[in-house]
């Protein structure tokens, strides 16, 4: 009897190892998920770049002009890209840290929005104005500006531009884009960051806090090179 007595638990140790796992949980926990988060903007980044070859060649294979969004009842431009896509197609276009991913993808649509600054716009009279990145060849300090965002969470699942008339303050920009989509979010979503593409190819992630500043400035971060 002695000897089971000397082998068991009493409740003081239970209690003490229940805390020490609850610890231990505590510390790993946000350490796992800030790696899953990195993961994953890496994979967006990976993505942002395989989409912008595409769009790199099929301008080179459309006079220099790249593809237009479906603002002007044009198919969408991730459409387009398909064939330059190849199989992985359907991966690609969605991020996997779009809580809405899942109904872009059913909807033919897109995690990353394109800037209708690729399209043919007009003025008050009527008379047509080239969108600032309608094409590659006339673009100015393309490593500057940005031609693909991260879509808002209030985007509806088939939309596949952003406005960019919406895009000079950081209330109206969120209802377009998704500043923060890995990190911490704070109430002015100005704290975690994002990947974006810029018109010369290059997909970089950018902090809310940097972007915010440049909109706290008046510039207008999809009409102006950052």
């Amino acid at each position: 009897m002695r000897g089971k007595r000397g082998q068991a638990f009493t409740l003081i140790e239970l209690l003490a190892g229940v805390l020490v796992v609850a610890l231990l949980t505590g510390v790993a926990f946000p350490a796992v998920q800030g790696a899953m988060g990195k993961a994953k903007l890496t994979h967006d980044l990976a993505n942002l770049r395989q989409i912008g070859q595409g769009i790199l060649l099929y301008a080179g294979e459309n006079q220099g002009n790249l593809p237009s969004t479906s603002c002007q009842g044009e198919p969408s431009w991730i459409g387009a890209l398909k064939p330059y896509l190849g199989d992985y197609y359907d991966g690609i276009r969605v991020s996997s840290l779009d809580p809405n991913r899942e109904a872009r993808k059913s909807a033919g649509g897109t995690s990353y929005l394109l800037n209708d600054e690729v399209d043919l716009a007009f003025d008050r009279a009527g008379n047509p104005k080239p969108g600032l990145l309608q094409n590659q060849n006339q673009i100015t300090q393309a490593s500057r500006r940005l031609l693909l965002f991260p879509a808002s969470r209030m985007k509806p699942a088939g939309e596949d531009h952003i406005h960019s008339g919406s895009m000079s303050r950081w209330h109206s920009l969120l209802g377009e884009i998704n500043p923060d989509s890995s990190g911490p979010v704070s109430r002015q979503r100005d704290v975690g960051c994002s990947a974006y593409l810029f018109a010369d190819g290059h997909a970089e992630i950018l902090g809310a806090k940097t972007l915010k500043a440049r909109v706290d400035q008046g510039l207008n971060i999809a009409e102006n090179p950052l």
